[in-house]
């Protein structure tokens, strides 16, 4: 059972962690609207950095570290909306498209199963973050 001081701890965390968030303006796009991927391929980020104006601190960089075993990955430099939580200073930023790097998976042909990628995201403004994502092939 958690008491009313844990609560208030586990709510000031997640307020100090959204703040360091929003300060840093570093995002990965899920849930917008996206250009169509060719046949087979599947989206598996779009990543991004902006300031509070909107304005790019450039595409950042994509290095896979392992996998996947069924596939292959493929990055690009587009332009797409961004998608901040509401609470983000740069909320207002998602109604325009900014540059950033698209993350693309295609599995072998015929391949059924899971695959898994673990790929590095170096942003332009130096932030480095290890993403693992399980991709699931029907």
């Amino acid at each position: 059972m958690l008491h009313f001081a844990s609560l208030r701890y586990l709510s000031l965390s997640a307020l100090l962690a959204a703040a360091l968030l929003a300060q840093v303006g570093v995002a990965e796009a899920s849930g917008a609207v996206y250009p169509k991927p060719p046949r087979g391929t599947v989206r598996v980020g779009f990543f991004y950095q902006i300031d509070p104006t909107c304005a790019s601190f450039g595409a950042p960089s994509i290095a896979v570290v392992s996998g996947p075993s069924n596939g292959q990955i493929e990055t690009r430099a587009i332009h797409d909306y961004p998608n901040f939580p509401s609470f983000n200073i740069r909320f207002r930023c998602d109604l325009r498209k900014v540059p950033g790097t698209e993350v693309l998976y295609r599995s072998t042909p015929g391949f059924r199963g899971v695959d898994t990628v673990v790929f590095d995201v170096v942003f332009p403004r130096g932030q480095l973050k290890r993403y693992t994502q399980r991709i699931f092939s029907r």
